[in-house]
């Protein structure tokens, strides 16, 4: 019989993490929110912005990555992400499971997370191996 890696680390603390986002059958969700407020932040590997959403007490700390791909589409100055949302969903990295923010311009419909080796990109599922493009 072996550890549990979620309950020994569990998701805590003031910051969202892939955890936060897990379900109960083991899998991972999306959840989509409206940015507050925006400031930066200090770490040990550098300065990041901290997001809060309007409806959760979690922040989401937006890496480099992160923070490219929101100012692509609400512009460079973090003021104009106020009132803005932000889809979150969990993708692999070199360091474990990580955050992808993906920002939505219009309305939020929640789609379903497809099983493992699908998508709902489309109507049609994609195969494993398959690109959708």
């Amino acid at each position: 019989m072996g550890y549990s890696v979620d309950e020994t680390f569990p998701a805590s603390g003031d910051w969202l993490k892939a955890n936060d986002l897990k379900r109960d059958d083991g899998t991972y969700g999306s959840t989509s929110g409206v940015i507050e407020s925006v400031r930066t932040v200090d770490f040990d590997d550098g300065t990041k912005f901290e997001v809060t959403f309007s409806d959760s007490d979690k922040k989401f700390v937006a890496n480099k990555t992160n923070s490219k791909n929101i100012a692509m589409a609400f512009g460079d100055k973090t003021d104009g992400w106020t009132g803005k949302t932000l889809r979150l969903s969990v993708h692999q990295t070199p360091k474990g499971p990580g955050i992808l923010a993906t920002p939505v311009q219009g309305t939020v419909q929640e789609e379903p997370v497809a099983a493992h080796g699908t998508s709902t990109l489309g109507n049609a599922p994609i195969e494993d191996g398959e690109i959708p493009f």
